[in-house]
């Protein structure tokens, strides 16, 4: 039975692996370009939008994916890969709950 465990773990290790290498190699692209640059706005300015043009007429998204972002974007950002640390945000977060799990 110990066996299946170490196979499932591999298993695991390898998804999350190429989740992360998948997900720094392809652009953003449709919706996901708004809500990364929400966050970036977010980043610089320090405020959460309300009532900014940011491509939409009024900011409702429930705003805890992009304060994690920003904050994503600021430590990355630190180190001059801001945008590709947001784009860890999702793998990191799915990698984790997947782990969680089992």
């Amino acid at each position: 039975m110990s066996n299946y465990k170490n196979y499932a773990l591999i298993v695991i290790l390898i998804g999350v692996l190429l989740r992360f290498a998948l997900a720094v190699n392809y652009p953003v692209s449709s919706d996901s370009c708004w809500h990364l640059s929400v966050s970036r706005f977010i980043a610089r300015e320090g405020v959460v939008p309300s009532f900014e043009p940011l491509g939409r007429e009024i900011f409702h998204e429930p705003f805890a994916f992009h304060l994690i972002a920003s904050v994503f974007y600021l430590v990355g950002n630190s180190m001059g890969y801001g945008n590709e640390a947001m784009k860890l945000v999702s793998p990191f977060f799915g990698s984790l709950s997947l782990i969680t799990i089992w």
